[in-house]
């Protein structure tokens, strides 16, 4: 099979599709820009947009300007792929550690999980300039922690995280996650 390469996906739609509204499994240069995604991922792979079965065949995507509603079970999943880049985006967000030297600049992210384990998956993700509005989880979950080699640490640096009185951000650091240079305001703590 040969990737897909050089392609643009621009101000397209995705609403009411049951399993996922988009899910490459390859792609080479690509540009996703003014998508919505609306009520996708009721079964099966359950989110708007699925990143995980290409592994290496994924590399250089540019989602710009995508916006994510009323998604039950989650809206981006990055479960693999090189080089992905996220720029003034409005979404739900879970990037596994396979997912590696991903940019996330000048996005609103609702729900944000970045895991990260062991140096083998290294997971070098870079943060510009984000908002984090509902809860953020950084590093592995306790349940991993329990199963995997642990050696590796992702860390946000230069981020405010602010929730407001009435509505406070929910932060999880996690065993191999690490906030550097973070002012925090009105924040709940995880466990």
């Amino acid at each position: 099979m040969r990737q897909p390469e050089n392609c643009v996906v621009r101000n397209s739609s995705f609403s009411w599709c049951r399993t996922c509204g988009l899910g490459e499994h390859a792609m080479y240069n690509w540009l996703m820009e003014g998508l919505s995604f609306d009520h996708c991922g009721d079964e099966s792979c359950q989110c708007a947009y699925d990143a995980e079965d290409g592994w290496d065949l994924m590399q250089n995507a540019t989602f710009r300007n995508i916006r994510c509603r009323d998604n039950p079970n989650g809206d981006f999943t990055i479960c693999c792929g090189h080089d992905f880049v996220f720029e003034n985006c409005d979404m739900s967000i879970w990037v596994a550690e396979r997912g590696q030297s991903t940019l996330l600049r000048n996005n609103t992210f609702r729900r944000a999980t970045f895991d990260c384990t062991w140096k083998n998956k290294t997971m070098y993700t870079r943060f510009e300039n984000n908002r984090f509005t509902d809860s953020l989880y950084l590093g592995t979950d306790p349940f991993t922690a329990r199963l995997k080699t642990i050696d590796w640490e992702i860390t946000l640096t230069d981020t405010e995280l602010k929730g407001t009185p009435e509505k406070p951000l929910h932060l999880w650091v996690r065993k191999t996650g690490r906030l550097r240079n973070c002012p925090t305001e009105n924040i709940v703590k995880g466990r």
